[in-house]
């Protein structure tokens, strides 16, 4: 079973990344994904305001009371131009999930590459727990960085930029007043980056100290029980777990919280709308549909506001993991094994063995020779 696990891997093919410790090199890997994205996000960010303006024309035709097939028209507009928008928006997600999947891989593949290769004297100076973390846990989070980056581009960048236009088109004045909060959200978020930062970094240094603890504790199980220790060891190992629970709290609470509060802020130009757009809609510059369209993108572009602000927190907790990782990927190494398939040897012969610990001056094994057969104990 074990050979034919190691078999499947080594026809596996897998392209070493060309200057892995370099973020931007997993964006060039993946362009074939990355120019389908491009392709379904502009299609969704462009539709998206004009399906909400159909909305208001719709509004207008039952308001206005037009004819049947004017109503139906104006209906099947909306309902298949809704449909293009939710295709192009499944079509951008599932290429953006492809693209964070595959650089996933990618990332794991060059660091375990680099630890395989490392020197043992090296590797033993390592923190087992702090490579575990970074191995599964930082790349976790780094890629998930990278994927929030690549969405939001379109989803909140794009977007938003579209949502403008057609506010813009709509009412210039209206739209200067009621966006003035918009960059206020977006600074707050730039102002508090250093501190969300600074507590992100803290939880994942625990994260491996108690990832590293556990791991020792389950190895040494059996000599603390018969030392009588274990209760000790317990209870400084539940201590080390109340700390990772504190610290991971303290990121979590001021990521968390601070969404609801950037979305206020962007919101309070609501007034300007309400109040000015109604005036329009009073005088019979607008018409209900009209207010109702802007009043829509409006919200909606004050959402997309406090995602900008989530999206420079995602990119910051990313950046303390790639920086954690970053020297564990160094370009690929090949082992210089023809043959991967594990076989066991008929006889076993050993002749003349030395044997020292690294950094020991005491030989503790000295022209050792033997030999045994297949099967002998």
């Amino acid at each position: 079973m074990i050979g034919e696990c190691i078999n499947i891997m080594a026809k596996t093919s897998f392209r070493p990344v060309e200057k892995p410790d370099q973020i931007r090199s997993y964006w060039k890997r993946q362009v074939p994904i990355l120019a389908l994205v491009t392709l379904f996000g502009i299609t969704f960010d462009g539709l998206t305001p004009y399906m909400t303006v159909l909305q208001g024309r719709l509004i207008d035709a039952l308001v206005l009371g037009e004819t049947l097939p004017g109503v139906q028209r104006s209906a099947a507009i909306f309902v298949g131009t809704v449909l293009v928008v939710q295709l192009a928006r499944y079509g951008k997600r599932y290429y953006v999930r492809l693209f964070a999947n595959r650089t996933m891989m990618d990332m794991r593949m060059m660091l375990y590459n680099n630890i395989m290769h490392r020197d043992i004297l090296t590797l033993s100076k390592e923190s087992t727990g702090d490579l575990m973390v970074k191995a599964v846990s930082d790349v976790d989070i780094c890629v998930e960085g990278m994927r929030k980056v690549t969405t939001e581009i379109f989803d909140t960048g794009v977007l938003a930029i579209s949502y403008l236009a057609a506010m813009l088109f709509y009412d210039v004045k209206i739209t200067v007043l009621c966006c003035i909060f918009v960059p206020l959200a977006m600074l707050l978020a730039e102002y508090l980056k250093s501190t969300i930062v600074h507590l992100s970094k803290a939880a994942r240094a625990q994260s491996s100290r108690v990832a590293e603890r556990t791991y020792r504790d389950i190895n040494q199980m059996v000599l603390q029980r018969v030392n009588g220790l274990e209760a000790r060891w317990q209870e400084s190992y539940f201590k080390e777990l109340d700390k990772l629970e504190e610290t991971s709290i303290k990121a979590s609470i001021l990521e968390g919280s601070l969404q609801p509060i950037y979305k206020v802020i962007a919101m309070l130009g609501i007034m300007a709308v309400l109040y000015l757009g109604g005036s329009k809609v009073i005088d019979g510059s607008w018409t209900v549909g009209t207010f109702t369209a802007y009043l829509a993108i409006f919200a909606a572009l004050s959402g997309k506001a406090s995602k900008t602000a989530k999206l420079f927190t995602s990119y910051q907790k990313a950046k303390v993991s790639w920086e954690r990782i970053k020297q564990y990927l160094t370009p690929y190494q090949r082992t210089d094994q023809a043959d991967h398939a594990l076989t066991l040897p008929a006889k076993l012969m050993v002749h003349d063995l030395c044997f020292t610990y690294p950094e020991s001056e005491e030989v503790r094994i000295s022209h050792l020779s033997f030999q045994a057969d297949s099967g002998q104990i």
